[in-house]
């Protein structure tokens, strides 16, 4: 059963709670691969205002003001969340402009900004198309849009393939994962793309954060835990692994950077 508003929004509060701020989070290899390579393809963008959807504890909104410190100038940079608890970390985090908001429907007028980011976010929205509208929406003419979802990997696929059962990532919040082929109880990712092209969304740039799940990640996550000297050469090669190419797709999270081409399609 796909949860009302209100469900969405006191599960979010209370797991803001309960799982504290994310920051810890982003100590394991594979959330800080991710953050990473989504900084990677912020860098290559020119932006003078920016949005991130579904900030939570502004981790990645106090790398996007540290980066355009770095830059010069003072940009527009904003986020919004759903949960009062993360958003007030945020606010510790980073001195940006704050609004408790569902990305679904954001309090900002049509193109608003260059660049919107929104990170792990649309597979917990009850209303996903939706929240890519509204992405869409709130992009300026030939802005740019970065997006993250959970796609089923080489692991879980190959699991599928054998027969065995295949759960989500999360299975308390995530309503929707992807796959690459077809999974019981999973979306597939040529559908994903076909609604972000129906809401004049165009892909310029793809790939995957990590392609490791299970053990291996563990294993990982020790290595991460390693001095920066000692981890230097094995983080490096482990970056280059999960970036080839032929791999992209078999990756647990996918990372897409779009540009928005003209006004969208669809309609509602």
């Amino acid at each position: 059963m796909v949860p009302t508003s209100s469900d969405y929004r006191d599960l979010y509060e209370r797991l803001a709670q309960e799982r504290g701020d994310m920051a810890q989070h982003y100590l394991h290899y594979a959330p800080a691969r991710r953050l990473q390579v989504t900084l990677d393809l912020i860098r290559t963008i020119p932006w003078a205002s920016a949005l991130d959807a579904g900030c939570g504890d502004g981790v990645l909104l106090a790398q996007m003001r540290s980066m355009a410190s770095q830059r010069g100038g003072r940009p527009l940079l904003c986020g919004i969340d759903l949960s009062e608890l993360r958003l007030r970390r945020a606010r510790e985090r980073a001195d940006v402009g704050l609004s408790l908001s569902d990305v679904s429907a954001l309090p900002f007028r049509d193109g608003s900004f260059d660049l919107v980011v929104c990170t792990e976010v649309v597979e917990h929205v009850p209303d996903f198309r939706g929240a890519i509208r509204e992405l869409a929406r709130v992009t300026a003419a030939s802005g740019h849009v970065i997006v993250s979802i959970p796609v089923a990997g080489w692991d879980r696929s190959l699991r599928s393939l054998r027969g065995r059962p295949v759960v989500y990532l999360d299975t308390v919040e995530h309503l929707r994962e992807w796959a690459m082929i077809s999974i019981p109880g999973f979306e597939r990712l040529r559908d994903f793309f076909a609604q972000l092209r129906q809401e004049g969304l165009s892909v310029t740039a793809a790939r995957g954060a990590y392609i490791f799940g299970g053990r291996l990640e563990c294993h990982l996550d020790r290595v991460a835990c390693m001095p920066k000297s000692k981890r230097r050469r094995l983080a490096d090669a482990i970056d280059e692994f999960a970036g080839w190419a032929p791999l992209r797709r078999s990756c647990e999270r996918y990372l897409v950077r779009l540009v928005r081409t003209s006004a969208h399609e669809g309609g509602g």
